[in-house]
């Protein structure tokens, strides 16, 4: 007449079913070979296209009337790793005899290029900014962003390394699937938005290192050069599940709670004052830079995206918790974290009314009609 065992072992079923579903979301969002292989194609082609637009006699180098040797780099998630099949491929151009410093001489190369593409491009916008951006769509729509930022390759280039070599040192693919998982989930919820205010991809990237880092599944970079004169020490396994990520939806939750610096240089997350020295407000999150210290990836961020942002990871947690609470943690409810729509979430004001958390109970983003039911 117990129906205790039999309940823990449906509980048991479902987390596993659940588990399952994960593993089945990240080969639907994760980049595999074919995604390798269009890149590479997009690269080969864009060469020959820029290769042609700079043999233009004003592109040509007086006195000597030659044109510049092109080269081009990818960076970002397809160098790491970490690219899903709806991530773009971002490329940087240089050049073999000379760089190209100030962005108005980058802006007039884009251009340049832009107005001779052949058929296999399409041009989204020429982005004149700080750092110049060529916006590309290549065939069967795979999005290119070019770049000439000289001052900007080192940098990037010493992120990837270093998310590269933290990954690379996971005792299983986990990490790094955990990771994708991560992306897909802040992607599908509009959580990534850099121009809006939002949090960028590579910001995503670097918090589910250091939560993983926090959980004992990689080591910070630090320890990694260490290690390299050492024996290195031993970590868990990253394999996703949903306790896995329900706790660094938990981690986030934290994070929002007060100001934070995350830093996978030293493996850390220290909460900061919300007052800066100045007595103006802090930022709400800094996400250190893994090797270039003080300097913050997530400049652009917002505090009302930020918070919204929370708040989406939030109700996502709950929901979650509710689920297991009440046993019916199932392979729906796990894809529905990366099949779901943007949550709608209102920014909480001053007079919002709540319950005293910054939110009020009818502005409270929703990812069902009946949390207390746990069915997702």
């Amino acid at each position: 007449g117990n129906g205790k065992p039999r309940r823990f072992f449906e509980n048991g079923r479902a987390a596993f079913a659940a588990t399952v579903a994960l593993s089945e979301a990240h080969d639907l969002v994760a980049a595999g070979e074919d995604f390798r292989d269009l890149c590479e194609e997009c690269v080969e082609k864009l060469k020959g296209v820029c290769a042609d637009a700079l043999s233009e006699p004003e592109f040509r180098v007086a006195p000597f009337d030659w044109s510049p040797d092109v080269i081009l780099t990818a960076f970002g998630s397809s160098a790491q790793g970490t690219a899903l099949r709806s991530s773009d491929l971002d490329v940087r151009m240089s050049f073999e005899q000379f760089e190209v410093r100030e962005p108005e001489r980058q802006l007039r190369y884009l251009k340049g290029i832009a107005a001779k593409l052949g058929k296999h491009f399409e041009v989204q916008n020429v982005v004149d900014a700080r750092i110049p951006v060529l916006r590309l769509i290549f065939d069967r729509g795979l999005k290119v962003d070019l770049t000439m930022a000289e001052e900007e390759e080192q940098s990037t280039a010493q992120i990837d390394r270093v998310i590269l070599s933290i990954l690379s040192a996971a005792c299983d693919d986990g990490a790094r699937r955990f990771v994708r998982l991560v992306k897909a989930f802040a992607k599908v919820h509009g959580l990534v938005d850099a121009h809006g205010g939002s949090l960028n991809s590579l910001s995503w990237v670097l918090l589910a290192l250091n939560f993983l880092q926090l959980e004992r599944c990689l080591p910070s970079y630090v320890d990694l050069r260490i290690a390299s004169k050492r024996r290195r020490p031993s970590l868990w396994s990253a394999r996703p599940t949903i306790g896995l990520f329900c706790r660094f939806l938990a981690f986030i939750d934290r994070c929002g709670q007060n100001s934070h610096l995350v830093c996978i240089r030293n493996g850390t997350c220290r909460q900061r004052g919300n007052i800066s020295w100045s007595g103006a407000p802090s930022v709400a999150l800094i996400v250190e830079h893994p090797v270039k210290e003080g300097r913050n990836v997530a400049q652009c961020l917002q505090r009302p995206n930020w918070e919204k942002t929370v708040a989406v990871c939030r109700r996502a947690l709950h929901e979650l918790l509710a689920a297991q609470r009440a046993g019916v943690v199932s392979a729906r409810s796990a894809k529905r974290l990366f099949q779901e729509k943007e949550i709608e979430v209102a920014a909480a004001g001053a007079d919002s009314g709540g319950t005293g958390d910054g939110e009020s109970d009818a502005k409270r983003p929703r990812l069902a009609e009946n949390p207390a039911s746990g069915k997702l």
